[in-house]
């Protein structure tokens, strides 16, 4: 990474890659190597998020997203609760990758995600927790108000089935529900300003 060798270093997740897909592939031959081991499944996971932080690093996108599909495909398979320190940077990738992306949407949902393990976890100071549900409020606002998630043909709906499976949802996310979350998340003070916001939106529309 020092060097930017980024051809040399999609070669490395590739073959990480194939090794990953061979391993699936020859599960069933004697001295396999087991996945269902958690202490074995633990070191793939580590790779793959030390290529993931890579790929975000050398803003090589593609392979961050692949790399992210990974993990999840990792993780069904593990029978540990994954570390809150792990999800966060698993969310934290992901929100990267969807603003880079231009999904406007799935980083909203990305962030909400990402507040809700730190919340819960006490990795952060309150202050840092503030400034996480302002942004997570600013990213749910950025959404825009005419989206739309048409379903009328399988290459779409798998794209959103995918994505959304990526973030561990039940079902797509809409720009009402996160604000709705946001809100949750928020303290009296940006509340209010919410609100403000909400009414004046509300009057200039009516204009």
């Amino acid at each position: 990474m020092h060097h930017n060798r980024k051809v040399e270093f999609r070669r490395l997740c590739e073959t990480l890659r194939l090794h990953l897909a061979n391993v699936a592939k020859y599960s069933h031959q004697a001295h396999s190597i087991n996945l269902s081991d958690p202490d074995t499944l633990q070191r793939f996971l580590d790779t793959r998020f030390a290529q993931l932080n890579t790929s975000v690093e050398l803003e090589l996108w593609q392979e961050a997203f692949r790399s992210i599909e990974d993990i999840h495909s990792l993780l069904t398979m593990s029978k540990r609760t994954p570390k809150p320190t792990m999800m966060v940077n698993y969310y934290e990738k992901l929100y990267q990758i969807f603003i880079t992306s231009g999904s406007i949407l799935y980083h909203a949902a990305a962030w909400s995600k990402y507040y809700a393990i730190v919340r819960t976890a006490g990795l952060k100071s309150d202050e840092e927790l503030a400034h996480c549900a302002s942004l997570v409020l600013l990213s749910a606002l950025a959404v825009s108000t005419a989206t739309e998630i048409v379903e009328d043909g399988d290459e779409t709906k798998g794209k959103h089935a995918r994505l959304t499976t990526l973030l561990g949802l039940g079902k797509v996310p809409t720009r009402s529900t996160l604000l709705s979350e946001a809100v949750g998340f928020l303290g009296l003070g940006i509340l209010r300003y919410y609100s403000y916001s909400l009414t004046y939106y509300r009057y200039l529309v009516m204009c």
